[in-house]
This record gives C-alpha cells, structure tokens and sequence, in this order.
C-alpha cells in the first residue's frame, strides 16, 4: 500500500527517539542534580545579611508575625513599610509564626525561596512548552541554564523576592493565554487577576505584567473580556498606593525615602543628580535612562545570559578586556536578533512581557543591578537558544549538499562549538567562584559575630546603632538601627561631615560600627571605607572607639551631637 510505514521503517525509528528522549532525560536529571547540590551547600546563616534586602524582609516579618504591623521595626521610630509591598513579608511571617527562635529559623526562612524556585522552572517548562514558544528541546536547554545560573542559585538561598515574584508572573502568563484560549470563561478571568495583584504584591515591577497584559489584550481587540482580570488586578494595585498614602512617613530625616518610597528615593536622586550640575529633572530623568539603557540592557543581559561575573570583567585590561566588550556586544546582538526571529512567528504575550518589563525599568536609577533581569532570564535565553539554532540548521542544510559544501559545515560546527564551550565555561566557573565565596562570607560573618557580641553583652537595648547592615544587627542583637548613607565619589569631604552629623542627630544613634565589608555592594566600596574611616579619625572627639575586632571592625561610642 502506497504511504505505510514497513514495520522495519518502525523500527529504526523508535529506538533512535527513545535514545533522544533517554538522553534529555539524562541531561535534565544531570543538571537538576547539579543545582541542587549547589544550592544545597549554599544553604547557610552565615550568608544572611549580606545584602540589605533579606534583613528588611525578615524584620518586617517578624512584625507582622509579633502583632505589630507592617512596620520597619528595626529603624529608630519603626515606620510603616510603604515602599516594598507586604506579600512577601506575609509569607515569610507564617514560617516566623510556626518557628519564631531566630536565626534557627534562616534555614527555613531560606527554604522558601527555594521551593519557590523548582514550581518557577516547572511551571516555566510548563507556560513555554504549551503555547508554543520554544520546542521541547530548547525548553530542557532553557531550564537547565536558569537552573544552572549562578545568580538563580544565589537567589534560590536567599530571603528575597525574586523567586516569588517570578513564579507568580509565569503562572500569571499562563493564565492570560489559557483565559484567551477557552473562551474567556470567568473562572479563568478572576484566577488571572488574582494572580496578576498578588505579583504586583509581591514586587512594585508587577504593574509591567499587568500593562503587558492589558495590551495583549487590547491588540487583540478584547478588552470587554479584558475588564474582569483588569479590573481585579487594579483593586491591588489602588488598594497598595491608597494603604501608602495613608500611612507614609512625615520625617524629613536623611535615609528616610530610602526606606520608606521608592517615588520619594527617586526624587533625592534626581536632585542628587541636578546639585551635581545634570540640569532639569527631565536632564536627570534621560541620565538614569541612558544609564540603563546601557547597564541594564546591553551590557547586563548578556552578562547575565552567559553567566559572566562583573567583578572578573573589571579586572580585566588591555587586549582581554577588549575581547570581553566584544563578546558582551556580540552577545546582546545575537538575543536581539533572537527576540526579533521569535517575534515574526508572532508578536505575543511573552514578547509584549519582556518589552514592557524592560522598558519599565529603564526609569528606575538602580536597575542596572542584575538582580533585575533573574525575574526573565528564562524568557531572555528562549531568544538565546532560538538564535543558536540558526547555525545548527545551516549545518543540516549544508550537509545535504555535496562534498564543496563540506568546508562550510567544519567552519559553521567549529563556531557553533566554541560559543556552546564559552557558555558551559563561564556557567562552570560561575559556580566554582559562587562556592568559592562561601568561605569569605563566612569570615566577615564572623566579623560580625564578634561585634554583636561585644554590643550583646557591653550596651542597652534601648541604645540604637549606626551600621551598614542595620537590620541584621536588629535582629541578632535587639537594638534598633539605622544605616549611614554614604555619598559617591566626588562629593565634598564637608559634604561627608554634614551628612553623617544629620544622621547620628536625627536617628540619635549611641554607637557607630564600621566592618571591613561596609559598602561591598556600592560603586568604589573600597574609597568610601577609607574616607569613613579618615572621618571618623578626624573626628575622634565625637566618635570614641570601645572595641575593635581582630579584623577591622570597630566600635565607636557616639558622644553628644548639636
């Protein structure tokens, strides 16, 4: 019969899918084995703090959980929290509630972050495999990557919001496209702005999901049926900035927009920048702009795509340094034409996603950071790995030419073979160095241990401090805190003065630490350490030292500031 398959036609194929099956089931297991064991032996208290973030999140679950509110509990006049909104902190205050004996209860405090991250690649897997935005084999590449980043896993073991916010913003996409597709049943349609409110509640950037939503929607001429999860989604939104206005912060001190608005940080920036000679507020606006554009955009998403670590590119010089500017560009424009390829199969939800959450943070002055991008970075190497393809077909297309061709496949396989080593070695080395910290991390807690002690045992709990960390030092020793800002380079050494008086005034501060990681995570750390420190010496008159640590953490007791 014309057109049936023989059954030794059968039985050549099955056993070659069953092999390619097997092998991506292998290669999954490999690499889910991998980062487990990774995230495994990051798992510790002592990595606690590192950042400021985690501690704030802990300290306003702990109010939450203690009957106090949605507070800032560990500042000197506790205000209302009106900058990060509270669903993350809710649920980190139920683990708080169940098991409140701290820091036993950083292990499982962490624990939640990475749960939250094995149901973001599942349903990651799940949202690009069932409307089609990537083949199952580009899925596995995908998942494997995120899984296998270096930042993902840092985040993974860590109290922040990040894996939160991610998992609900696909579960949020999958929704959206499932509610389109069946007919927009109503049950679809409140799931979908419930989902869409809770990841704004998760994280401010969640207003990008809900304008991508709407105008996928609105391309597609259906914003009757758009109105119920829109609707829904705005009642968080309105809810949050009305729970803010009412309980914003009257104090005028110098940290507090940093603590309490991200409107009202915003705004000290812009006039940062305009004191510094920028011009306008629309001169000031365009800096952050092209800033991001740059940072955040060209050069971070490669960075972050290929698991490349910024501190290693700056140490770089002459002709190394210039093949890495290369590469980071040559980079960006292979998943710039990625994104583009996709699109034409399709303009869609998840490119619509990806535009709005870019173009969203452009205009926040710190989205820079790489943290930024970890909530997309499946989607960003789905234009990645697409792209890679093209040269993977070019060489199956070739190879059913004649022997002439045979030339182009060796050159076309060769490059496709140097840039999949590139990324298996930056990925490998990544997680070498992430690991290599853990000892480091583990030295400066013990800094720190030592300085919580001494305040433990040698000050009163009604004394406030003056840190870097503030939260951390709340939580581990009970005073309140608060954190010295810090200008950047440039700025006057009279300028430095003011501002660290108006601080100890204002916060009324009794004792100043300084560590040997103050700053770790600023531009120029090491300048601002020195010029604290030379501060602090020119002034022993106000700042008298009472310990010093066998690193260079120190304590200072405050004297009385007019």
């Amino acid at each position: 019969m014309v057109g049936q398959v023989e059954p030794k036609d059968l039985h050549s194929i099955e056993p070659i899918s069953y092999r390619r099956n097997k092998t991506k089931l292998t290669l999954l297991l490999l690499s889910s084995l991998m980062a487990a064991t990774v995230c495994y032996s990051l798992i510790s208290t002592t990595r606690f703090g590192v950042y400021h973030d985690d501690g704030i999140y802990v300290s306003t679950a702990k109010a939450l959980a203690e009957g106090a509110g949605y507070r800032i509990i560990c500042l000197p006049n506790a205000p209302y929290q009106t900058k990060y909104p509270p669903l993350y902190p809710a649920v980190l205050s139920l683990i708080w509630t169940a098991y409140s004996k701290f820091p036993e209860n950083l292990t499982l405090l962490t624990l939640s972050s990475f749960f939250a991250t094995v149901v973001f690649l599942l349903l990651t897997s799940r949202y690009l495999r069932s409307h089609e935005y990537a083949s199952e084999g580009q899925v596995l590449a995908v998942i494997a990557l995120t899984a296998l980043n270096w930042r993902t896993m840092i985040l993974a073991t860590s109290i922040y919001s990040e894996m939160l916010f991610a998992l609900l913003t696909v579960a949020a996409l999958h929704a959206a496209e499932k509610y389109e597709r069946e007919s927009m049943r109503w049950t679809n349609g409140i799931a979908l702005g419930l989902l869409l409110g809770l990841a704004f509640l998760t994280r401010s950037s969640g207003v990008a999901l809900v304008i991508a939503v709407g105008t996928y929607f609105g391309l597609r001429r259906r914003w009757r049926q758009a109105l119920l999860p829109l609707g829904i989604a705005s009642l968080f939104i309105v809810g949050w900035a009305a729970w803010c206005y009412a309980h914003r912060t009257t104090s005028e001190a110098a940290n507090a927009a940093y603590y309490t608005s991200y409107l009202g940080d915003l705004h000290s920036i812009l006039n940062s920048l305009r004191d510094q000679g920028s011009g306008s507020v629309f001169t000031g606006i365009l800096t952050i702009v092209t800033d991001n554009l740059f940072g955040g955009i060209i050069v971070s998403i490669p960075v972050v795509c290929l698991g490349l670590n910024y501190d290693s590119i700056s140490q770089l010089n002459g002709a190394w340094l210039a093949l890495s500017v290369f590469l980071i560009l040559f980079s960006f424009l292979v998943i710039a034409a990625g994104f583009i390829r996709h699109c034409r199969r399709g303009f869609r939800l998840l490119h619509i996603y990806v535009l709005s959450y870019l173009i969203l943070h452009l205009f926040w002055p710190y989205a820079s950071y790489d943290r930024f991008l970890m909530c997309v970075l499946p989607f960003l190497l789905v234009f990645l790995v697409t792209e890679l393809e093209v040269p993977i077909s070019l060489i199956r297309k070739i190879k059913s030419r004649k022997t002439a061709a045979r030339i182009d496949v060796i050159f076309v396989g060769l490059a496709l073979f140097a840039g999949i080593s590139f990324l298996a070695y930056t990925y490998g080395s990544g997680i070498i160095r992430t690991l290599g910290t853990l000892k480091a991390v583990a030295s400066h807690a013990a800094e720190d241990e030592r300085l919580i002690q001494w305040i433990n045992e040698n000050t009163n709990p009604s004394d406030i401090l003056i840190c870097y960390r503030d939260p951390k030092y709340y939580l581990y020793t009970g005073r309140r805190a608060i954190s010295f800002s810090w200008p950047k380079q440039g700025s006057s050494w009279e300028g430095q003065q003011t501002l660290l008086r108006r601080i100890v005034s204002e916060s009324g501060g009794h004792y100043l630490i300084l560590t040997s990681t103050d700053f770790s995570h600023d531009y120029d750390e090491q300048l601002q350490r020195d010029s604290l420190r030379a501060l602090v010496d020119e002034n022993r008159n106000l700042f008298t030292p009472v310990f010093t640590a066998q690193t260079d953490g120190a304590i200072y007791r405050i004297e009385n500031i007019d």
